[in-house]
């Protein structure tokens, strides 16, 4: 199978491309949408590795990222917090959906 760096899963019954898994489901080792066109299941499920490596890339990231969200808002540099707070979520969500995309069944 060719890994692809994309978040899009293509259904494999009709074959209708640009679906994805929402960031709050990709971050689950199991996930599931309905197929716009034939509304059958897709679902994706991360090996036991792959989820351990996505957790641990997850708990890496909170701990220097909260850390640095933390300080920046005790200190009032709100701009450092939102900016730590989006960072958070531009690295952690596409990783996810890309493991899930490359996973659909």
């Amino acid at each position: 199978m060719k890994f692809r760096f994309s978040t899009r899963v293509t259904c494999p019954s009709c074959g209708v491309d640009g679906q994805t898994f929402s960031a709050s489901q990709c971050l689950t080792r199991t996930c599931s949408i309905s197929c716009i066109g034939c509304k059958k299941t897709i679902t994706s499920k991360l090996s036991l590795v792959e989820y351990l490596a996505l957790v641990v890339y997850i708990h890496v990231l909170t701990i220097a990222l909260g850390a640095t969200l933390l300080f920046s808002l005790l200190s009032g540099n709100w701009f450092v917090a939102a900016a730590a707070a989006a960072l958070f979520f531009f690295l952690v969500i596409p990783p996810a959906q890309i493991w899930h995309a490359n996973r659909a069944r």
